[in-house]
Parts: C-alpha cells; structure tokens; sequence
C-alpha cells in the first residue's frame, strides 16, 4: 500500500503565522502626498517646504503651520482694524471741515436771493 500525499507531506503547505501588515515605502509616500493634496493652500507651502519623512511628521509639521496660519490671520484683522478705524477718523476730520465750509458760505449767500426766469426758452438766472 502506497502512502498518501498528505502523510508524506509532499504538495501540502502547513500553515504561516499572520503577518502584519507593514506597508511599502512607496504606500507612504503616496499617502504623504495624498495627505499634503489635502491641506488647506494656506499649510501646503509650509509643509511641502519641510519636506516631512514620515505621516507624524506631516501632521506635526501640518499642526505648527496651522498654528502660524492662526496667528497671522488674527495679526492681519488687527491691522485692518486699525487702518478701518484710521479711515473713520479721517473721514469725520474731512465731514467736520465741508461743515465748516458750509456754514461760511450759508452766512455769505444768506442775503443773496436767486431768481429764476421761467419763461420759454429762457434759462437765464437772475
């Protein structure tokens, strides 16, 4: 009698441990990639500028531009604050001056009258 196939052990594989899963260098920096595509324009300079090695380094680095972005976006709202408060003041100095000089003309003209000739063809005024 003939042994069997799986008593010799010939053609049969006996079962692997499960690997983990360990991506290829190449996932990672597709994923890096996809990741940097994802960012706000505002981080994406900073970020590809660092030129991160890793996925924890990306969102370190992605967190600090961000932390920047915020602090120069609240330094610019000052600004133009300021600058809007600057225009308001020039305005009202301006507005406080025509008043001036309204009032000066109102007490020039104040015993002048002006006439209008109404009749036809007569644009004159008197």
């Amino acid at each position: 009698m003939s042994a069997c196939r799986h008593e010799l052990g010939v053609g049969v594989s006996t079962p692997q441990p499960p690997r983990q899963f360990q991506p290829c260098r190449q996932d990672d920096v597709q994923l890096r990639f996809w990741i940097q595509r994802g960012l706000r324009p505002e981080l994406i300079a900073h970020v590809i500028q660092s030129q991160p090695a890793s996925i924890d380094e990306l969102v370190r680095v992605a967190r600090i531009a961000e932390a920047a972005a915020a602090a120069t976006a609240a330094a610019s709202t000052d600004m133009s604050l300021d600058r809007m408060i600057n225009e308001l003041a020039a305005n009202r100095n301006a507005s406080e001056r025509n008043t001036v000089e309204i009032r000066r003309l109102a007490e020039f003209t104040g015993d002048m009258s002006i006439t209008v000739d109404r009749r036809e063809g007569c644009d004159t005024v008197i």
